[in-house]
This record gives structure tokens, C-alpha cells and sequence, in this order.
């Protein structure tokens, strides 16, 4: 789907191509996709540690969902807030936190973003707009909320963008959240990032109603409905969302794409077919957007090379750095 759907309040379909000028932008088209790979990188490398026993707890990964992650924040203003969910990595990136903090935080090291004590699931970055991480699902909704209102209190310029997997819309506080935004009219994006299962259920065995773009008219909310796998096609659904939500109209956004690893680190994806994967990862976001620039002779082999070169040298930077830091004092 290369359209964008978009669903008003009274449930009025409209389909809106990708812009002109967006699929014109070279620089941006390689920016998005140095990102994806970094942040692609950035877990691989972060799953490796956790394998070795660096990292303790769990781990939360989203690869697969780098352009639904990446092309939403990189469409944000560097004065929006967003607030993350346990599987907040990609987002973290895209929206401008340093690799070298975020490792040190995995660590559980001093001069980790959360000084060593938030680990995977919170990562925090208030200079950034990082405002909060939450591991309680839908949990990032009324916070959203607070956080949109008092921009609009104090007429501050920026949005609040609150993400959410596709589990958290049967919350109630999702559904609260919702209700009150409309109400107040208040500058928020509520985006799910819909990778077609909560833990192990499948989205259909969860959800009376699988196509979420319906779910916004009980609030007089508009849906943005998006292939979550087309980075170009996140970007602008995600300006459009910030374009409604920043003169103070609530809006919801879904990216639907799909999560290659398991829920997490103890899941050992029983519950779905290899075929099924596979499939999916013929769609990969990433290999998506380099046949596209290849065919198009925007880039080569070389200059691919080039940048998965200088971004395995940042990791391996980032992490070294990490592992010579010192423990956060209580870790010690």
C-alpha cells in the first residue's frame, strides 16, 4: 500500500498518494535509510550483548519495524515530545539519541542516558524530547495527555507523539486518553505501531474489529492508516498527523508492519509459521528503500559498503566506550 488512508471522523475514506517532492528528496531518502540501519545495527549488536551476559533482564527488539519506528520520529520537530514503549530503541534513535548513552544504559553504566538504573525499557531524554519510556502497555496515553495540555497551557510551539503497540487500543486508558484529547483539543498523535500481534496473540484473536483505522470515529479523532514498511509513506503520514495534532487536533496514527524477533527475549516464537516470517521478510523495510535507490542509480554498491562500514565503526566505538565506563553506583 503506497497510499496514505485517510479516515475523518465521521469514517469518510480518502487515499492520498505519496508527495511529489518527498520521492524527489534524495538527501532524505539517504538519511532515513542510514538511520534504519544504524538502529537496525544498533540491536543486532545490543541482542549479541545480551547473549554474552552484558546485559541483564530482557530485551524488547524491533527489527523489522525500523521504518515505522525511523520515519515517524524523523518527521517530528526537534520541540516535539514523544514517549516510548518497552520496545522504545528505534524510536530513541530516530528521534536523536546517542548510541554510546543508550549502550552505557544497557550496561548499566554511569554515564548511561538514564544514568545506568532505566535499562532497555527506559531510556529518557528529555533535551531530546525522549520524554518517557513505559513498559505498561497503553500506559504512555494519559501521560501523553498531560504532556500535550501543558504545551497548550502555556502555548508552547510542538506536539506530543505517544506510541503504543497494537495491543494497548483494548486498554482502557488508551480508550480514556482518547476521549479526554478530543475533548480538550489537545496536540497529540496517538501511534500504533502495529506488528499484527500482542505478545503471542494474533491481532484478530484480540480485536472484535482488526481494522484499527475505524476505531478514532467514536471520538471524533481522524486516522492516518499507513504500510508501516514504506518509510516515505510513515514520513508524511506522520507530517500530516503533526499538522493536525499541532493546531490542536488529536489524531491517530497506525504503521502497520511486522516484528521479525520475538515479543522478546525469552519468546521462541512458537506460535507463528516460518512461511509467515519469511514472507515478511522479503518485505523488510530497509532492503525495501536500497533496491529503490539502487534501481534508481541514486546510490551504488560502494557507497553502501561505505556506510555499513562507518556504521559497524560507530557501534563498536559505542561500545567499547560503554564497557570501560563506570557502573552505576548501586550496580556496583
Amino acid at each position: 500500500m503506497n497510499e496514505i488512508k485517510f479516515v475523518d471522523e465521521q469514517g469518510h475514506i480518502s487515499l492520498i498518494p505519496i508527495d511529489k517532492d518527498l520521492l524527489e528528496d534524495i538527501p532524505l531518502q539517504k538519511k532515513l535509510l542510514a538511520k534504519m540501519k544504524l538502529g537496525r545495527a544498533f540491536e543486532k549488536k545490543a541482542n549479541e550483548l545480551f547473549a554474552a551476559g552484558f546485559i541483564h533482564g530482557t530485551l524488547h527488539l524491533g527489527i523489522g519495524q525500523e521504518a515505522a519506528s525511523i520515519g515517524s520520529t524523523m518527521a517530528l520537530h526537534s520541540n516535539d515530545k514523544i514517549l516510548t514503549t518497552h520496545r522504545g530503541h528505534l524510536e530513541a534513535i530516530g528521534k536523536g539519541m546517542s548510541i554510546e548513552s543508550m549502550y552505557a544504559e544497557l550496561l548499566g553504566r554511569e554515564n548511561g542516558v538514564s544514568k545506568g538504573y532505566g535499562g532497555s525499557m527506559h531510556m529518557i531524554d528529555p533535551s531530546i524530547g525522549v520524554m518517557h519510556a513505559n513498559g505498561i502497555v497503553a500506559a504512555n496515553t494519559p501521560l501523553a495527555c498531560g504532556i500535550a495540555l501543558a504545551l497548550k497551557k502555556q502555548k508552547k510551539n510542538g506536539i506530543v507523539n505517544s506510541y503504543i503497540g497494537d495491543g494497548g487500543m483494548n486498554e482502557g486508558s488508551y480508550s480514556e486518553s482518547l476521549n479526554l484529547a478530543s475533548l480538550w483539543g489537545l496536540p497529540v498523535v496517538f501511534t500504533t505501531i502495529n506488528n499484527t500481534y500482542g505478545m503471542s496473540t494474533p491481532i484478530e484473536g484480540s480485536h472484535a474489529n482488526p481494522d484499527l483505522s475505524m476505531r478514532g470515529m467514536a471520538f471524533s479523532i481522524p486516522t492516518i492508516d499507513v504500510d508501516g514498511n514504506q518509510v516515505l509513506a510513515v514520513y508524511q503520514a506522520m507530517q500530516m498527523a503533526r499538522n493536525l495534532a499541532s493546531n490542536n487536533k488529536p489524531v491517530i496514527l497506525i504503521l502497520n508492519t511486522y516484528r521479525i524477533c520475538g515479543h522478546s527475549r525469552s519468546d521462541k516464537n512458537c506460535y507463528r509459521s516460518d512461511n509467515e516470517i519469511k514472507a515478511w521478510q522479503k518485505r523488510c523495510p530497509i532492503a525495501m528503500l536500497e533496491k529503490t535507490l539502487l534501481e534508481k542509480g541514486i546510490i551504488d554498491q560502494i557507497e553502501l559498503q561505505n556506510l555499513e562500514s562507518d556504521i559497524q565503526k560507530q557501534i563498536q566505538i559505542a561500545v567499547e566506550a560503554a564497557q570501560i565506563s563506570d557502573l552505576a553506583k548501586d550496580i556496583q
